[in-house]
């Protein structure tokens, strides 16, 4: 039996590569601006260096998630680390993400191991992901 991918993790992934496209677009946008104002050399460069990290490591954790990769957990979990200083929407999602990434149940998923290798306890922990919400 494979783990799958819970509809969460999806849309955390989803959100990462997402925003790839962003930093892709931004880069374009202020390459564009850059080059009209004649800036510096420079200055370009280090946009574009910038943005080109932002681009690799979001895309690099949208995969890293996809593919329940436990270093893609810990890379989105220091992503939503950055998030806490968004204030106020940010931080209220970043704190939701690390609540959700710290449960222990989504911890194995993330662990590189095999419905096979894992005890019906920590299966227990697994289907707790999958099932609704109680708060009411």
């Amino acid at each position: 039996m494979d783990l799958k991918r819970p509809g969460i993790v999806t849309l955390f992934a989803t959100m990462q590569f997402a925003g790839a496209v962003f930093w892709l677009g931004l880069a374009a946008a202020v390459a564009a601006v850059l080059s009209d104002a004649r800036a510096p050399v420079v200055a370009t460069v280090i946009v574009g260096v910038f943005c080109g990290i932002a681009i690799v490591v979001q895309i690099v954790c949208g995969i890293g998630l996809w593919t329940l990769r436990g270093w893609g957990r810990i890379l989105q979990m220091l992503l939503a680390c950055v998030g806490l200083l968004v204030f106020p929407i940010g931080t209220v999602v970043a704190v939701l993400m690390l609540v959700y990434l710290a449960h222990p149940g989504v911890r194995l998923l993330f662990s590189g191991r095999t419905a096979a290798e894992m005890t019906p306890d920590e299966m227990s922990h697994i289907a707790k992901v999958f099932q609704p919400s109680n708060v009411r």
